[in-house]
């Protein structure tokens, strides 16, 4: 299946750079981040973007092939970003738990 949007094929209309921003922006973020497992996500994140944006390149769109449950198509760099948020997101509330307990100490 080919995808010309984002995720799902929305917002197709969007211009290439806004993928590049994207990616730029994370890396500022991961080189930013202190915790390990924050620059984990944020690294699976940047290389599911980074490859997407090698299709997208290449070829002109997103090639899709691996059926998700009956709900549609994604592509193994759609689920590193997917994995990547949720790294990054255990990664996060981990650290924000640590700095409510630290503080109410």
């Amino acid at each position: 299946m080919v995808n010309r949007g984002v995720a799902f094929g929305w917002f197709s209309g969007l211009p290439f750079w806004v993928g590049i921003l994207s990616i730029i922006l994370l890396v500022v973020v991961a080189v930013k981040t202190r915790e390990l497992i924050a620059r984990v996500g944020l690294g699976l994140m940047i290389i599911g973007g980074i490859m997407n944006t090698y299709q997208r390149v290449t070829m002109g769109v997103v090639v899709d092939n691996l059926p998700m449950f009956g709900l549609g198509y994604n592509n193994w760099a759609d689920y590193l970003i997917f994995f990547g948020v949720l790294v990054y997101g255990y990664g996060y509330f981990r650290t924000t738990r640590k700095l409510r307990e630290s503080a109410g100490r």
